[in-house]
């Protein structure tokens, strides 16, 4: 017997917002990158007009300033006092010769550099009068301008309560959004440009902030999934503003279809993990600016050098947005526990329940193996170890449901049910091990000492046993047992002491799980192994 196909698995459970995600990215990247429907949106001449007048202002003030400075050191040098002498020569009453000498300080008054002050003050004068005050009226117009756009796109939701809470609201709901996507389009896109106004930064955001606190209250996964979109193609440094903007609500407790919602969790921490398509377009027309901005170092203070590493985005942003994800909600969702007064509640599964839940946990393990296989950089050490994490959850949960059942049906006669029941569990702990040995981050082998080994069959923990200690997945396998056992010397060669100890931990696991008489034989020869690795190991270190 052989573990279901994807095919087969879609009869157990489907989601079709992750099925549908590739065309959803795939149009949102058209609309956002080629539909030029923000260049003609009339908030962004209402910014553009904003920022030009900032500039402007800017620019004055800056010129003012530097009139300043040049007139404090014209008056410092208006006068210039040079010392003087004059000495008196006179004859005392007694006949005698005196001589007296007077030294003081002559101001001679420099009529050129007064005529520079002059000049100086006047243009400071007509500066001031005239264009810096039109052009801070100007910004306050504007400003003003753009509220009043914000406050007239928001009108439509004035009855919305503001403590609404977010959820995911049919699609006739979301039809009334398009105004709000559209004016956040337009402020994303001045998120991506490279600015050294923190003022217009700050305005932007914080209009942005308004209008995405409205669409939540009332967005479909189309809206949340476009805020998540649009984050995900932002400069690095969301972690410290955008972050909250990425939402994945718990189905309420009468809600209709609360699979949607599980759903919908999912498609969003595989949205996060993968990688995000055309992401360098969206700042490629400004890279020769960026690459002034932005410059990305090592954990020694070092810059990497890696062209378009300094527009990528940084672990903690990553790391933040994976926290967006509601895990415990997921997991009680996948493994069917329901929750009331903060107390989850278990109720026995059926066979067709608990396929239905393998079904989703390999789900989940195709994300998270694509995540681990996407991030396998040295720039991304502590994410990987979440996700590798998350791979240790899904093989443990995945155990406490199978050994449930057993538990609930150990009169079950059906040897068939059980058969395939078995088999789908071993399956997921294949793919559990897998994808945490495929990464060239060995430290995940961590994760693999403390896969439950207690209820695999003895042919797949077999395969497992194997797999641990076979050097290089992407070779074929071994045709007999020196070609094996000459992969494992290679490892041991290899692999450093810590690696190392946790595959031979995971491997000293998989006999201490084992307690029944059939398991004899696997017991002695992991014994027999390790003894041999030791003496390998010793010798290396001879």
């Amino acid at each position: 017997m052989i573990p279901f196909t994807e095919n087969q698995l879609t009869s157990l459970y489907r989601n079709e917002e992750l099925e549908t995600n590739s065309t959803f990215i795939n149009w949102f990247v058209d609309e956002e990158l080629r539909g030029g429907s923000v260049l003609r949106h009339p908030l962004y001449e209402l910014l553009i007009k904003y920022l030009r007048a900032r500039e402007r202002q800017t620019a004055t003030e800056t010129e003012i300033q530097s009139l300043l400075n040049e007139s404090d050191e014209l008056q410092q040098r208006l006068w210039n006092l040079e010392l003087a002498t004059i000495t008196e020569m006179g004859e005392c009453q007694d006949g005698n010769p005196v001589e007296a000498t007077h030294e003081y300080q002559i101001g001679k008054f420099d009529r050129n550099l007064l005529n520079r002050l002059s000049k100086c003050l006047a243009r400071i004068r007509e500066l001031t009068y005239e264009q810096h005050s039109l052009n801070t009226y100007t910004c306050q117009v504007s400003q003003l301008r753009i509220d009043q756009f914000i406050f007239e796109v928001c009108q439509k939701f004035s009855n919305l309560p503001y403590n609404a809470l977010i959820g995911l609201v049919s699609e006739h709901v979301g039809q009334q959004t398009s105004d709000l996507r559209s004016a956040i389009s337009v402020l994303f896109n001045f998120q991506r440009r490279p600015c050294k106004d923190q003022g217009f930064v700050a305005d932007t955001r914080q209009w942005l902030t308004k209008l995405v606190a409205v669409l939540l209250r009332v967005a479909s996964w189309h809206d949340h999934m476009f805020l998540l979109n649009h984050v995900l193609r932002c400069p690095p440094g969301i972690d410290k503003w955008a972050v909250n903007y990425v939402q994945s609500p718990p189905a309420p407790f009468n809600a209709v279809n609360p699979s949607q919602y599980l759903n919908h969790a999912m498609t969003v921490l595989a949205t996060i993990i993968s990688s995000i398509k055309d992401r360098e377009s969206f700042f490629e027309k400004k890279d020769g600016e960026i690459d002034d901005l932005w410059v990305m170092v090592d954990s020694d203070g070092e810059d990497e050098g890696v062209p378009g590493a300094q527009m990528k985005l940084r672990e903690n942003d990553i790391i933040s947005l994976l926290n967006q994800v509601p895990f415990d909600y997921l997991f009680s969702q996948v493994i069917q526990f329901s929750k009331r007064d903060d107390n989850y509640l278990y109720t026995p599964l059926s066979s067709s329940q608990v396929l239905r839940t393998f079904a989703m946990l390999r789900v989940l393990l195709v994300v998270f193996g694509q995540g681990l296989i996407h991030y396998d950089t040295g720039r991304h050490e502590q994410f990987i170890k979440r996700l590798a994490s998350l791979v240790h959850h899904c093989a443990h949960y995945t155990t406490d449901v199978w050994e449930a059942f057993r538990r609930d049906n150990n009169e079950c006669h059906d040897n068939s049910l059980i058969e395939r029941l078995q088999v789908e569990y071993d399956y997921i702990l294949h793919n559990a091990c897998q994808c945490l040995l495929a990464t060239k981050h060995k430290s995940t082998a961590q994760f693999v000492a403390v896969l439950p080994y207690s209820v695999v069959s003895l042919p797949m923990l077999w395969k497992l046993f194997h797999m641990i200690l076979q050097p290089h997945q992407d070779k074929p396998a071994c045709m007999n047992a020196v070609q094996w056992w000459d992969g494992v010397e290679e490892l041991v060669s290899t692999l450093k002491e810590a690696e190392l100890y946790y595959l031979l931990t995971a491997a000293n696991n998989m006999a201490l799980a084992r307690s029944s008489n059939d398991d004899y034989l696997f017991v002695k020869m992991v014994t027999s192994h390790l003894l041999q690795v030791a003496k390998i190991r010793v010798h290396m270190n001879i």
